[in-house]
């Protein structure tokens, strides 16, 4: 039987974890892995990996270190192929060590994007400081260096941010020019939605002074994607005071961004392998994402009714055919004619010019309210557009969240789903999928598009089949795209092999330590060490 497990030395302050392959016979007991680790450690490269194999009854000079797993001392006695020992645990030598039990609170704050990108904060009741070198909240870069703001949780998980005086006010360098401009504004999350009522009466003010019509979306909150902004914002808007923080706004700090979550449930169902060190997973079927409608067409609006002419020679002519008629036969039923024959066509071209008012304010009323819905439903998809492009590319807090939980959604992408191998590189503010076909415009024209406000930005590997990674962060980019493919695909699926290239001064086998837990690198002997070839 393999262990994969990491031992610590509790009592030694200079003692660091030890990851560890172990070779145990089937009949071996705690006590004679503990001997064996007493007389192994430390070893003399820390952090390298040790092939160890453990004798079952072997005889020793002294009783040996006592073995824990966080606070719970393992029985000696305990058979470890019962299960007492499995693979991933960190274990300590001597003393217990701290548990790796995720800790409690009533709300969640993420680092989803920027420097320290993959931080989970758990708030509990109480005050916290934002940034700082002594803040409760450690962020990284710029918005590290100074208190930020102050952050209040109450009841019911509400979050209040207050900005420290003169950090509101600050604004942040332009960006460059791009190569290639935004099709169209920001539009905003409306903190109140206008009635539709009001829209009607400010665009029928404008028709009366003879104004060309509001733009689609109008009384909406726009921003320019590239103008000035500020150092501290909430869903693009700068803080002005205490505010409450609502769950999943976006908070901008500098180059970093955050975001407010409940906690979530570690829901993934799981169950120990009988005879052997390792941990079953149920993974779920991935359930269909409902299919985004970001296509919209306004009505046409129907057009003014023509009043038509007043037809007096025809009304001139009854009158001219019942004084013949009447001169011929000297009845009087002739001049009857004459005069009913007029009033009948007056009164016929009054009733059609009142039906056509009437039918043109009812097809008006009927555009009114078509367009109110389309440009309410695109509105919707806009606002919505960002949550759900950033479901479809996770950010690095909700991976790690997955991968430590474990929860259900770890390994969910299929080799048949359309995102296989879909990676996330960054955010950015990106051409909104949503387009609203109006149909006055003109036929050359193009449909209105807006921006999406920082959405993700992936590269799709499976389509391209290599990517480079360069810059002066080019290890951890690339160290981020590993960890996210082997969180999004199972190891039954996607196979990985890691190179590393020696650097001048460098330990790549250290830096890259972290990946010889990951089951994508394990070669198909199942014995956990690196293939030939594997790494270099």
């Amino acid at each position: 039987m393999q262990l994969f497990i990491s031992v610590l030395r509790p009592l030694e302050e200079a003692s660091d974890a030890c990851d560890l392959i172990i070779v145990v016979p089937e009949d071996a007991v705690v006590g004679d892995l503990a001997a064996a680790l007493d007389r192994a450690l430390p070893v003399s490269a820390p952090g390298q990996s040790l092939r160890l194999v453990v004798s079952a009854g072997e005889p020793v000079d002294a009783p040996p270190s006592s073995l824990w797993h966080g606070p719970r001392r393992l029985d000696p006695q305990a058979p470890i192929g019962s299960g007492s020992i499995r693979n991933g645990m960190l274990l300590g030598l001597g003393a217990a060590v701290l548990d790796d039990v995720e800790p409690v609170g009533v709300v969640e704050l993420r680092v989803i994007a920027g420097r320290g990108a993959g931080a989970v904060h758990r708030l509990s009741l109480g005050g916290y400081t934002l940034g700082g070198p002594e803040g409760d909240i450690a962020l990284e870069g710029e918005a590290g260096r100074e208190k930020i703001a102050d952050l209040t949780v109450s009841q019911g998980g509400r979050v209040f941010l207050s900005p420290v005086p003169g950090v509101a006010e600050r604004m942040v360098p332009l960006p460059l020019p791009r190569r290639r401009p935004l099709p169209g504004p920001l539009v905003l999350a409306a903190k109140e939605d206008e009635k539709p009522s009001k829209r009607r009466r400010r665009q029928k003010r404008r028709k009366r002074k003879g104004k060309a019509p509001e733009p689609i979306l109008s009384g909406r909150e726009v921003l320019e994607p590239d103008g000035q902004r500020h150092f501290l914002e909430l869903d693009r808007r700068p803080l002005k005071g205490a505010t409450l923080w609502p769950e999943k706004a976006v908070l901008t700090v500098g180059e970093s961004l955050l975001v407010l979550s409940p906690v979530p449930a570690a829901d993934a169902v799981t169950s120990p392998t009988p005879g052997a060190p390792t941990i079953n997973f149920n993974r779920p079927p991935r359930l269909a994402r409902p299919i985004r409608v970001t296509k919209f067409t306004l009505p046409r609006e129907p057009e003014q009714p023509r009043k038509p002419p007043f037809p007096f020679a025809m009304m001139l002519s009854p009158l001219v055919m019942g004084a013949g008629m009447y001169l011929l036969t000297k009845r009087i039923y002739s001049l009857l004619f004459m005069v009913l024959s007029p009033v009948m066509m007056i009164a016929n071209q009054i009733q059609g010019r009142s039906y056509n008012k009437k039918t043109y304010k009812d097809n008006l009323r009927k555009y009114e309210d078509q367009r109110d819905q389309a440009e309410d439903a695109a509105f919707k998809a806009l606002t919505e557009e960002r949550g759900l492009r950033r479901s479809d590319a996770p950010d690095p807090a909700e991976l790690l969240l997955r991968a430590t939980g474990p929860r259900a959604e770890l390994w969910e992408r299929r080799p048949a789903d359309p995102d296989w191998l879909d990676l996330r590189v960054g955010v950015a503010d990106l051409p909104s999928d949503v387009e609203v076909d109006d149909p006055a415009r003109a036929k050359h024209e193009e449909p209105l598009r807006w921006t999406a406000p920082d959405v993700p930005v992936t590269v799709h590997l499976g389509e391209l089949g290599v990517v480079g990674v360069c810059g002066d962060r080019c290890h951890e980019v690339a160290t981020w795209l590993a960890a996210q493919a082997a969180v999004l695909h199972s190891p039954a699926e996607l196979q990985m092999v890691l190179l590393v290239e020696p650097v001048r001064g460098e330990n790549p086998a250290g830096r890259w330590a972290w990946a010889r837990w990951l089951p994508h690198l394990r070669n198909r002997g199942g014995d956990g060490r690196p293939g030939p070839g594997r790494r270099r």
